[in-house]
């Protein structure tokens, strides 16, 4: 004989409205790339960039901003993700004038502010390069977690370096990283995440 439990009337009330607001409660976002958690403030970049002014990532205009640690003379990696950029550029039209690209050269000696403003132009008038001498740049890698050292087996003054690309919204905030391959249409999801929420 199969029995049946009866539950209280109160009770069945209290699971129906359970179950009702988890099913209401916002799915959280799924970065493509890897989320800060929790989010953190982007620690500060204060360097003299190609448009003539002092860069500071504590005064964004309310854009968000995309942080890349560079060099002009990167054989590979750099190219294809200044690239990569640039293309999520054109994929948001006007939106794009939200989004502020900044690429800190790790290459001082030989990275002036007119050779960076060159190099970028040739991937877009909107990027921003970043110099600092060395012993203002390397306080910023360390926050940053970025390495970059001259390759000593290279004979055309290759230097090594993290690629990661950071996302900083229009607060300030770190919300995710990207290694150099991410596909184009991930991190374009993402910054339309952030566009669209305003943050």
């Amino acid at each position: 004989m199969r029995r049946f439990t009866l539950i209280p009337y109160g009770m069945l009330s209290a699971i129906v409205l359970a179950s009702a607001l988890a099913a209401c409660r916002p799915t959280p976002y799924e970065w493509h790339g890897t989320a800060y958690e929790p989010a953190r403030v982007a620690p500060s970049i204060t360097l003299p960039a190609t448009d003539g002014t002092t860069f500071d990532i504590g005064a964004s205009d309310g854009r968000l901003q995309l942080v890349y640690f560079g060099y002009i003379h990167c054989p590979d990696i750099c190219p294809a993700t200044l690239s990569n950029i640039a293309w999520v550029y054109g994929e948001l039209g006007p939106e794009a004038n939200r989004v502020q690209t900044v690429f800190v050269t790790v290459d001082p000696d030989r990275d002036s502010l007119l050779a960076l403003a060159d190099y970028l132009g040739s991937f877009s008038e909107e990027f921003l390069g970043l110099r600092g001498e060395r012993g203002d740049l390397q306080p910023i890698l360390d926050a940053y977690g970025v390495y970059a050292g001259l390759d000593a087996s290279s004979t055309s003054h290759e230097i090594e370096h993290s690629a990661r690309l950071f996302l900083v919204d229009s607060q300030g905030t770190l919300r995710a990283h990207y290694p150099w391959d991410v596909p184009r249409q991930d991190l374009l999801t993402d910054l339309k995440h952030l566009l669209d929420e305003g943050a």
